[in-house]
């Protein structure tokens, strides 16, 4: 989650800034030993407050991240 927190205050008011904290973030629950599904329910639980057009990209993005990841 310090890799979101990094972003500053609503996280996405720089959506380039925000992609890549998120894929900061999906890259560290994949090295902590979080399987895919379990990734991208702490991605959704953390942007719960976010606007659903930017949640849906944030799941995408996650995906994308998580098996770049390895």
């Amino acid at each position: 989650m310090d890799a979101l927190a990094a972003v500053g205050g609503a996280p996405w008011n720089g959506t380039d800034a925000f992609q890549e904290a998120l894929c900061t973030y999906v890259g560290d629950l994949r090295a902590s030993g979080l399987g895919p599904v379990d990734a991208l329910l702490a991605v959704k639980a953390a942007l719960r407050d976010i606007p659903p057009s930017l949640l849906e990209r944030s799941v995408t993005w996650s995906i994308e991240a998580y098996y770049c990841a390895a």
